[in-house]
């Protein structure tokens, strides 16, 4: 179900730029001058800042390129989060010929298969979520994965808890691919800091059992790392247990709103970010402090994503998706805060690691290798 572009804007550029029958809707090889992206919503919060912060780009784009020449649009989509609801909207949605790129499902399983068809109708796929990265290849040269792969993210979780001092660690994770192979390296290192592994579904069930393990083996640190965003209860109930325990874990327990309603809760708690926004970047405040502030880095990253398009496209005088993307593999993007190189498979390279130590409200860095 298409719902409507959001209306302000639209009455922005109307008055800003006239009806687009009247513009130059070609460029210099007869080609289209239409730039049109379309983006999936999705229901996670994390989401709703990212779509926030398209919203906030897109307004800010057909302000800037009114002369351009460019017809720029942004119409936004519901779905049912189903696997069926999203492969038909991006079937019918990449029929379109003027379609540049979809910002997709944030569902691993799903995005997989809009990259099929995405990379077969030759469009752009932006995916805000988790992908298997892993089952990426340079043959998908139309997709831009915004996040880290497994890979570097587990390389961050394990520098993350060589920060804190005298840990004893156990490592509780759900039974999926994606939280299975970022708390791998931990299993590989064969530290002798890691003296438990637990699946998230034994914690739930035999919860008395393990808190009592845990502190007969001194354990004073978990690596948690839950499937999707399920696992507050869970944080909360061993926090109530082990108040002082550190946990560490990635983007998926990232929650403005649990941090608000359960502040008690977040003392030595660390998250690995899957991006990083350099919010000193001076772009960055030189942005934020004319226009007011991003609500949350979720909003940053939708933002540099969705202009990361539209400023390519404009600025080589090309709305030809492989154009874009070939330009992006090749140079990369500098957005308010962020930079963004690409590996041959699309997924997103750190410059830096960047995590978050939730109770002292601290950003920290830590070089990439």
């Amino acid at each position: 179900m298409k719902i409507k572009k959001i209306t302000a804007l639209i009455l922005c550029f109307a008055v800003l730029t006239g009806c687009s029958a009247g513009k130059d809707t070609a460029d210099t090889m007869g080609n289209s001058k239409t730039i049109k992206i379309a983006v999936l919503k999705n229901s996670r919060e994390q989401q709703a800042y990212f779509e926030k912060g398209i919203e906030r780009a897109y307004k800010d784009v057909l302000e800037e390129y009114k002369d351009s020449g460019f017809d720029i649009q942004c119409e936004f989509y519901d779905n049912s989060g189903t696997y069926e609801e999203v492969e038909r909207l991006t079937k019918e949605l990449t029929k379109d010929k003027q379609l540049t790129a979809i910002v997709g499902s944030d569902n691993p399983e799903f995005s997989e298969s809009q990259l099929y068809v995405t990379q077969k109708k030759g469009k752009i796929l932006i995916s805000p979520g988790r992908m298997y990265d892993d089952r990426l290849t340079a043959n998908d040269d139309l997709c831009f994965y915004m996040s880290y792969g497994t890979e570097d993210i587990g390389e961050l979780l394990m520098k993350i808890a060589e920060t804190i001092p005298d840990v004893n660690l156990a490592v509780c994770t759900a039974n999926d691919k994606i939280t299975r192979q970022e708390t791998q390296g931990f299993r590989n290192a064969d530290s002798a800091r890691v003296m438990d592994y637990v699946n998230t579904d034994e914690l739930n069930v035999y919860f008395d059992r393990i808190v009592l393990r845990w502190k007969n083996l001194g354990i004073n640190g978990v690596v948690m790392m839950p499937h999707s965003n399920d696992g507050f209860e869970l944080l909360y109930r061993l926090k109530r247990e082990m108040p002082d325990l550190c946990v560490i874990t990635d983007s998926d327990m990232d929650s403005q709103r649990e941090y608000n309603e359960h502040r008690e809760m977040y003392n030595n708690f660390y998250i690995a970010d899957i991006f990083s926004v350099d919010k000193s970047n001076a772009e960055y405040v030189e942005y934020t402090e004319k226009t007011g502030p991003f609500e949350d880095t979720w909003e940053t990253h939708g933002y540099n994503s969705f202009r990361m398009i539209v400023d390519t496209a404009v600025k080589n005088n090309t709305a030809n998706p492989r154009k874009i993307a070939e330009i992006i593999h090749t140079s990369g993007y500098k957005g308010k805060g962020e930079t963004f190189n690409f590996g041959k498979n699309g997924t997103l390279i750190p410059e830096s690691f960047e995590y978050y130590d939730v109770g002292n409200s601290e950003a920290k860095f830590i070089p990439a290798k």
